[in-house]
């Protein structure tokens, strides 16, 4: 999760700069020969955006569809009836304010989709895109890091019927984490 929060906060960092060149954010495209790296980012992308929320400034970090950063919950789940017609899952804020909405949906929108438009449109009207990186924050409102993250994933797996069996033994930390894995599969 880290390398993947690094490559939508860190846009300016080399690493992440060669990273986007081979791979641009916001391109649904599979790659041929998907490299290490790119399968770590790809994997781990949907836990972070599930366990986070951004503030939009610029939308290049921001996924329009996915992340929560206009309401409380991702866009994708608000309006499920206008996201079936769209075209890129994970296009960006930014790429949405330079060529539209439209641009990104299929044509012949049903009703219901059609209704969807028009209060996303509505919502959309009052954001004003700023020259500042996007602030990405974990759900509880804390600042991204390992520790953080792992806590907020841990305390939303606190009902899980292995939590206390794993966590509360005396067994060494290493066994700990390697049993905990092998119950999350």
């Amino acid at each position: 999760m880290k390398f993947s929060s690094k490559i939508l906060q860190h846009p300016n960092v080399p690493w992440t700069l060669w990273y986007n060149h081979q791979h641009p954010l916001g391109i649904a495209t599979k790659t041929t020969r998907p490299s290490f790296l790119w399968k770590i980012i790809n994997n781990n992308l949907p836990l972070l955006i599930e366990h986070s929320f951004v503030i939009t400034y610029n939308g290049l970090s921001t996924f329009f569809w996915l992340d929560k950063w206009l309401l409380h919950s991702p866009l994708q789940k608000v309006f499920p009836n206008l996201y079936s017609h769209s075209i890129d899952d994970k296009v960006l804020v930014a790429t949405i304010w330079q060529t539209s909405l439209l641009t990104n949906l299929r044509n012949r929108l049903s009703n219901v989709a059609a209704r969807e438009l028009d209060w996303v449109l509505l919502l959309l009207q009052d954001f004003q895109q700023v020259d500042q990186p996007d602030e990405r924050s974990l759900t509880h409102g804390l600042s991204f890091s390992a520790k953080n993250a792992y806590s907020s994933i841990v305390a939303e797996d606190s009902t899980d019927p292995h939590h206390d069996l794993v966590w509360a033994s005396k067994f060494p930390i290493k066994v700990k984490v390697f049993a905990w894995l092998l119950l999350r599969d």
